[in-house]
């Protein structure tokens, strides 16, 4: 969340060879938007999903168009398409860090970087652990993040969100409702 610690650290590994960026970074606060804290959550979210997507994509975008291009990789999350009354803050910052990645991918295509979303469903990671249901493994997810970079494509659906993202394609409004339904 913080612009000048990202560019020092842009600027610490200018010199070395690097042709690919991932940025992981997220936080959700796993609370609904009529919580008491629901602004702070809010807040907070976006301050990491959204501006530190931004930061990163301001400080290392130039850094690879400089070098000739590379590989801008984010994992946002499936959730930037759906908002579910429980994590309503952190579906709205995911939608945001999605939006801004489009952006990113537009301005630094021309210039030979190659933007990428990655959008998983639930990660069994600290950050889901209150939440139920099934979760990928970090390492799956991993494995197909790699296999994934070696493609033409600009968008992941890791796992279980692909056939997600193809039912949401075919039904906005019915998958949203599906989702809050159960």
């Amino acid at each position: 969340t913080n612009q000048n610690s990202v560019q020092a650290l842009a600027d610490q590994v200018r010199e070395r060879d690097i042709s690919f960026v991932l940025n992981c970074a997220g936080v959700n606060s796993n609370a609904s938007v009529l919580a008491p804290e629901a602004r702070l959550n809010a807040r907070r979210e976006m301050e990491v999903n959204y501006f530190g997507l931004l930061n990163v994509g301001l400080a290392f975008g130039p850094l690879l168009a400089a070098r000739g291009g590379g590989v801008m990789a984010s994992v946002l999350s499936f959730l930037a398409h759906v908002s579910l009354p429980s994590l309503a803050t952190y579906c709205a910052s995911k939608a945001a860090a999605q939006a801004v990645n489009l952006a990113l991918r537009a301005e630094f295509k021309p210039q030979g970087v190659k933007v990428c979303g990655i959008y998983p469903m639930a990660v069994d990671t600290r950050m889901s652990t209150d939440q139920a249901g099934e979760k990928m493994s970090p390492s799956v997810l991993a494995d197909e993040i790699v296999n994934f970079l070696s493609g033409s494509c600009e968008d992941l659906y890791p796992g279980e969100a692909q056939q997600a993202y193809e039912a949401w394609l075919r039904d906005p409004r019915g998958f949203q409702s599906a989702m809050l339904a159960g």
